[in-house]
């Protein structure tokens, strides 16, 4: 399925720090043409540079974060992003998928017409859906969670999305007699 790049951030930065590079050889060098004092001399760079050993200490942490950053650029490149489209089992051989956003938000609306339930934020996490309901109700937190796990794997039975569960956890108003949080896990059948 189509996949966000995590290319996008570094490729950034090594941009912005190769394109600061250019700069400062081009004002060094047109102020070096022009005659008047230089910026970043090249003749004190260049000093600085040969009079540096390989073996000292400058050189080696150089080496070493030049090597980190090498490192976790390679990373960046390998590593595929998170999805964008998420895939639906269909019963042909037709390829589809859905928005992981309108998957999130189709799965917030079912959690939301549980009787008890006031709002819900609904996170994707691979084979794992998590939804974090609220209610008014001081009392009745475990049932509000098991219906909402069932009404959400139902959903997920439906729509084919590969889902191994769905974790609901209910918050209520805190007062003296039940401050607490319920959880249910419902695991949706194959």
């Amino acid at each position: 399925m189509i996949r966000r790049s995590r290319r996008t951030l570094p490729a950034v930065l090594v941009a912005l720090v190769l394109a600061a590079g250019c700069v400062a050889v081009i004002v060094s060098l047109a102020q070096r043409a022009a005659g008047t004092r230089e910026y970043l001399s090249y003749d004190a760079v260049a000093r600085e540079l040969h009079s540096t050993a390989w073996g000292e200490w400058p050189v080696l942490v150089a080496g070493l974060a030049l090597l980190g950053a090498g490192v976790l650029l390679l990373a960046a490149a390998i590593l595929p992003g998170r999805p964008r489209l998420l895939p639906l089992n269909t019963d042909d051989d037709m390829d589809a998928g859905v928005p992981a956003g309108d998957l999130r938000a189709l799965l917030r609306d079912d959690a939301t017409t549980v009787d008890g339930v006031s709002s819900a934020r609904v996170t994707l996490r691979r084979s794992t859906i998590r939804a974090v309901v609220d209610t008014d109700r001081s009392r009745g937190h475990s049932e509000i969670a098991d219906e909402v796990c069932t009404v959400l794997s139902n959903r997920i039975q439906q729509l084919g999305r590969p889902a191994r569960r769905v974790q609901t956890q209910v918050t209520g108003p805190r007062s003296v007699s039940s401050g607490r949080r319920a959880t249910g896990i419902v695991a949706p059948n194959s």
